[in-house]
C-alpha cells in the first residue's frame, strides 16, 4: 500500500514538473457594458484586439513547438478589423486565444524546459512579422486618410471656385440672362371709331411668358405668350321719348389671346439695367354681353400685332420690368358688332380693326444664366 502511494506522488510530481504551462496569461474579456466602451475609441479597440491576437498567437507557437499536430492557423487582423469598432472582433480573437490557452493546459510537454529558448526566439519572430504587418497596415491606412483629405480639399476649392463665379456673375447682374418664365399684370386702354357711342374704361389683363430658348436651341428672345384681359366697354344708346335721353351699359367682356413675340436687342447699355422692344404676333377671340339684359352680345377673332418697349433692371431680388404696348386687332372677315338689344337699329359697328393702348408691369421670377 505505501508503494502505491509512493508511486502515485512520483507520478503526479513528475507530471508537475513538465506539465504545460502557458508561456502568456489569456486576460478574461471585459463585461459587454465595458466593451461598449472600447467602440467609442478606435486606440482602445485596436489595443484590445492586439492584446487577444497576441496572445494567440504566442500559445499557437507553444503549441507546434511542444509537436502538436495540425494546430489551428491564425491570421492578422485586417486593416478593416482595426479601423472599424466592433464588439464581435474582440470577441473573435479572445475565443481563439482562449481555445489556445485550453489546449496548452491539455497537452503534456516533456520538452518544456528545453524548448523554453527556442519559443522565445521563434515567438520574437514571428511577433516582429506582426509588426512589420501591422505598420505596412498602418502606412496604408494613413495613404488613404491623406488621399480622401486631398479629394475632399479639391472638391471644395471646386465648388467653391464654381459658387464664386456664380455668385460674381449674379452680383454684375449678366443682362445676358435667360429669362424662363413671367407675369405681368396691365392696364389695357381700348381705341375704336365709333366716337361717344362706345367708350372704355382701363381694363386689367393679365398675361403670361413662356421663353422656348432651352426647347428649341435657337433665339434667347423667343416667347410663346398667353393674355387674358377683361374689357370695360360702355355703349351709349340715345333713348327717344319726352324727353330723350341717353342709356350707358357695361358689357362684360372677356378677351383671350395667344401668341409669340421676339425681343430685338438692348437700346441703352448701363450697369444693372435692361431695356428694348418686342414684336408680337398672335391670336384673339372675344365675346361679352350686357348685364342683366338679354339679346345682347357679341363674338369676334382675329389676329393681333404688338409692338412693345420695355425697360427695367436685373436685380437679383427684385426682376421687374415696365412696359408699354401699341396692338392691332383685325379680324379679316367679320366686323366687331356690339348689339344691345334685338333691334338692328341699336347696334354699333366698330369695323373690323381696333387698337389698344397698354401699360404694364413683368415681374421676371424664373431666369437663369445657364
Amino acid at each position: 500500500m505505501l508503494f502505491i502511494r509512493v508511486i502515485i506522488i512520483l507520478v503526479i510530481g513528475t507530471n508537475f514538473l513538465y506539465a504545460a504551462v502557458p508561456l502568456i496569461k489569456v486576460s478574461q474579456i471585459p463585461p459587454d457594458e465595458q466593451l461598449e466602451l472600447y467602440e467609442e475609441s478606435e486606440e482602445l479597440y485596436a489595443l484590445k484586439v492586439m492584446e487577444y491576437f497576441y496572445s494567440a498567437a504566442v500559445l499557437r507557437t507553444q503549441l507546434v513547438l511542444s509537436g502538436r499536430e495540425n494546430v489551428r492557423e491564425i491570421f492578422p487582423p485586417t486593416l478593416e478589423e482595426l479601423t472599424v469598432p466592433d464588439i464581435e472582433i474582440i470577441k473573435k480573437y479572445y475565443r481563439i486565444a482562449w481555445d489556445f490557452y485550453n489546449q496548452v493546459l491539455a497537452e503534456p510537454e516533456r520538452k518544456i524546459v528545453q524548448l523554453q529558448q527556442q519559443i522565445i526566439t521563434n515567438e520574437k519572430k514571428h511577433i516582429q512579422e506582426v509588426l512589420n504587418t501591422l505598420q505596412d497596415n498602418w502606412t496604408q491606412l494613413k495613404d488613404c486618410q491623406q488621399e480622401k483629405l486631398d479629394i475632399i480639399k479639391k472638391l471644395n476649392k471646386d465648388c467653391y471656385e464654381r459658387i464664386s463665379k456664380l455668385y460674381k456673375a449674379l452680383e454684375e447682374q449678366d443682362i445676358d440672362m435667360i429669362t424662363i418664365l413671367s407675369v405681368s399684370i396691365s392696364e389695357n386702354l381700348f381705341l375704336n371709331n365709333n366716337g361717344q357711342k362706345v367708350t372704355n374704361d382701363p381694363s386689367l389683363g393679365v398675361r403670361i411668358n413662356l421663353n422656348v430658348y432651352k426647347l428649341f436651341g435657337f433665339w434667347r428672345g423667343l416667347d410663346i405668350w398667353y393674355e387674358y384681359v377683361a374689357p370695360r366697354i360702355i355703349t351709349t344708346s340715345i333713348i327717344q321719348g319726352m324727353p330723350s335721353y341717353e342709356l350707358k351699359e357695361v358689357w362684360n367682356s372677356n378677351l383671350h389671346s395667344i401668341g409669340f413675340s421676339g425681343r430685338i436687342m438692348p437700346i441703352i447699355n448701363l450697369d444693372n439695367y435692361t431695356d428694348g422692344f418686342k414684336l408680337g404676333l398672335g391670336y384673339f377671340w372675344a365675346n361679352g354681353y350686357i348685364y342683366n339684359k338679354s339679346f345682347t352680345d357679341y363674338d369676334w377673332s382675329g389676329l393681333r400685332g404688338d409692338v412693345e418697349y420695355f425697360a427695367g433692371n436685373f436685380a437679383r431680388f427684385l426682376p421687374i420690368e415696365l412696359y408699354i404696348s401699341f396692338s392691332v386687332f383685325h379680324s379679316l372677315n367679320k366686323e366687331l358688332i356690339l348689339r344691345a338689344d334685338n333691334f338692328r337699329d341699336n347696334e354699333f359697328n366698330l369695323s373690323r380693326t381696333n387698337f389698344a393702348l397698354t401699360l404694364g408691369l413683368r415681374y421676371n421670377f424664373w431666369r437663369t444664366i445657364f
